[in-house]
């Protein structure tokens, strides 16, 4: 079987497009946790409550999880209203989450530049039946929440910032997560940090404590046998992450890395005590790795500012002249490329020299199978057009200067292909 790998060239060096790398020494401490599940989910309540300056907070078991809860609070307050505008790109976990939580999916097509919403038509599309505006920190790049405040607070719209790939980013001396209404975070695989699975649920109106409250106290808990599946793919992460090995889970196609997937066939939950231990160092694990994913995106800034063009640019501009506490962390480094045919050449390409490079959300939100029909056509040509150019470039701490060179060269080879150099 390993000689037939090896023939297919499976066995190499392969990076993850993400990660946020588990120790043996956190698993030791999930364990612990385990054991004493009600303190660790204490300590750990507190400490993101007085970290974020949240009025309260809630641990559950996934970012969409933490979004469905959010979504039904705001709900029971105001039933009258049954819409959520969300950005027309994002991952489709989000368009899920509204679905489960019994509500309907409204969309906000986006600035190509920014990738945040297009505020220039975003107005028009806030309705007497939207309840909620969902903001999106998007691959970790802050939002413009104070805008989206200002629009939807007159409006008695309720704002919610997913935070899910933007865990420790500061803009303006606040962190993400923190400005709006709500706001929540993704502890899965692949997320700022990884706890396996996990979600946090932050509030700054405190209206919404005693319905998030209701919602929460109606979750059930883990049980043992998902406990002990939980610790199995901690191990799993554990050894399977690093780039020596990670070419045997990517080639696994039941494990579905990488696909992304509108499904509501996921469960509520408390966070288990198991992944409370998980996060016992989460202070220090998510300045490090932040630091690192900082690092990387500033080489990458400075090795293809040649590029920034028609034909390959950056969406968005990061100055390097800002200060450390000032910048973004990114989870990924986006570039937009001319065509969806160089998109798809630059992506086979990368995969094949296992460089981590990935393409993201397969479509814009309007052309998921389940929901079309619900929009008219031609809803969001601007994210649409986005999910057919963009690619991520990798920027965890796994990646070294080296790899990033060969990624750059790979880049560079398309750039001279089109003519940009």
């Amino acid at each position: 079987m390993f000689r037939t790998m090896w023939t297919m060239g499976w066995i190499r060096r392969t990076h993850p497009p993400t990660a946020a790398p588990i120790s043996f020494g956190e698993i030791i401490e999930g364990c612990r946790g385990w054991l004493r599940a009600r303190q660790a989910a204490k300590r750990l309540e507190k400490e993101l409550a007085d970290y974020f300056k949240a009025t309260d907070c809630w641990l559950v078991s996934s970012g969409k999880a933490a979004l469905t809860l959010i979504l039904r609070a705001m709900h029971s307050l105001r039933p009258e209203k049954g819409l959520v505008l969300i950005p027309a790109y994002t991952c489709y976990s989000v368009a899920s989450a509204v679905v489960k939580a019994g509500l309907s999916v409204a969309l906000g097509d986006i600035d190509p530049m920014s990738l945040d919403f297009d505020y220039s038509r975003l107005e028009s599309r806030l309705t007497d039946q939207t309840l909620c505006l969902l903001v999106n920190h998007f691959l970790g790049k802050p939002a413009d929440v104070d805008r989206a405040l200002r629009l939807a607070s007159s409006r008695g719209i309720w704002v919610v910032e997913d935070a899910a790939q933007a865990m420790g980013s500061i803009f303006q001396g606040k962190a993400a997560g923190s400005r709006a209404d709500a706001g929540f975070f993704s502890l899965g695989r692949g997320k700022v940090i990884c706890a396996v699975e996990g979600g946090i649920i932050l509030i700054q109106n405190q209206d919404l404590a005693p319905a998030i409250q209701r919602e929460y106290k109606a979750l059930p808990a883990y049980g043992f046998r998902e406990n002990l599946i939980l610790l199995i793919k901690a191990i799993a992460l554990a050894c399977f992450l690093r780039p020596s090995l990670y070419w045997l889970p990517a080639h696994l196609p039941f494990l579905k890395l990488g696909q992304t997937e509108f499904s509501t066939r996921f469960g509520l939950r408390r966070m288990s005590g198991f992944q409370c231990g998980l996060m016992r160092n989460w202070r220090w694990k998510m300045a490090k790795l932040n630091r690192a994913r900082l690092e990387r995106v500033q080489r990458y800034l400075r090795l293809l500012s040649r590029l920034d063009g028609e034909a390959i640019y950056f969406p968005f501009k990061i100055g390097l002249e800002q200060r450390v506490e000032e910048q973004t962390p990114l989870l990924r480094f986006p570039l937009v490329v001319k065509d969806p045919k160089q998109q798809d050449l630059l992506y086979h390409q990368a995969r094949r020299l296992g460089l981590g490079l990935s393409r993201l959300y397969p479509d814009s939100i309007d052309r998921i199978d389940q929901l079309k029909g619900k929009f008219k056509p031609d809803t969001c040509p601007a994210a649409h057009r986005l999910a057919k150019t963009l690619i991520t470039l990798p920027t965890h701490p796994l990646i070294s200067p080296a790899d990033q060179r060969r990624i750059i060269r790979l880049i560079w080879n398309l750039a001279e292909k089109s003519g940009q150099l």
